[in-house]
């Protein structure tokens, strides 16, 4: 099993990965999106929300296997 890296956007997880480069890569798209937003790389979801959008659909998809609403 890979290891999964979570994007953290403010208080919920937005973006997920199995790449850290990527993960930061992502982190700054995010970043340059919304310069407010707090943004950062974590290791497991926890219990935070994880967010769907048409951004990040298919990598929930491909690494959570959640199906976009």
């Amino acid at each position: 099993m890979a290891k999964l890296y979570y994007i953290k956007c403010d208080d919920f997880i937005c973006d997920v990965t199995n790449d850290f480069g990527k993960a930061n890569l992502l982190v700054k798209e995010y970043q340059a999106d919304d310069p407010s937003g707090k943004y950062k790389v974590q290791y497991n979801p926890g219990d935070l929300e994880i967010k769907i959008t048409p951004f990040n659909k298919d990598r929930m998809k491909q690494f959570l296997d959640k199906e976009a609403a």
